[in-house]
């Protein structure tokens, strides 16, 4: 990387790999002790850069010093200096999209009707994953329902908007013509 501009070979996989281990610790020693070594931590190195080697010198004398049982070295080493992601990790876990399946489940099996979900306050990302999680017969039948309103085209445009770069290429044509009508 030297002589390379940083930017230039930008990825999130090392974000991504930072957070599993970020998330290991706290699992590791539990919130109340992760968080009060947080605050030390950013206390620590406010306003500053650190390399590898000072992050795994920082754990050594703190973190691993004071919970030798739960940390160690050689984990984090393991997940500093290998390529990868190491055995064990923990596995991200969320509940984000549950209510969205359940109704998702209902509306399809006929339990409730569209006008009876309750979406008012969903989130764009609620929504497309909604949308995008529809068998796609029922895509364009549901676009088509929208457009019979000015309200409800203007729901269809901003939900197309939003979620059409997920959608199957011929779904997204079949919808961009009825939008265009």
């Amino acid at each position: 990387m030297r002589g390379r501009d940083p930017d230039d070979s930008f990825s999130r996989i090392p974000y991504q790999k930072g957070a599993l281990l970020v998330a290991e610790m706290e699992l590791a020693v539990g919130r109340q002790v992760f968080d009060v070594f947080l605050c030390q931590y950013f206390a620590h190195f406010a306003f500053q850069s650190i390399t590898p080697q000072d992050f795994l010198e920082y754990m050594a004398s703190t973190l691993v010093r004071e919970h030798p049982r739960q940390l160690s070295m050689a984990r984090l080493a393991e997940w500093i200096e290998q390529p990868g992601i190491p055995a064990g990790a923990p596995v991200p876990k969320s509940d984000a999209f549950t209510a969205i399946d359940k109704v998702h489940a209902a509306w399809l099996g006929g339990e409730v009707t569209a006008d009876e979900i309750q979406s008012e306050g969903w989130t764009v990302h609620e929504w497309r994953y909604f949308l995008n999680n529809l068998p796609r017969k029922l895509i364009v039948p549901m676009y088509k329902a929208l457009l019979e309103t000015p309200k409800g085209r203007a729901m269809a445009m901003s939900i197309f908007a939003k979620a059409s770069p997920g959608y199957h290429v011929v779904a997204r044509n079949t919808i961009r013509k009825l939008l265009a009508q």
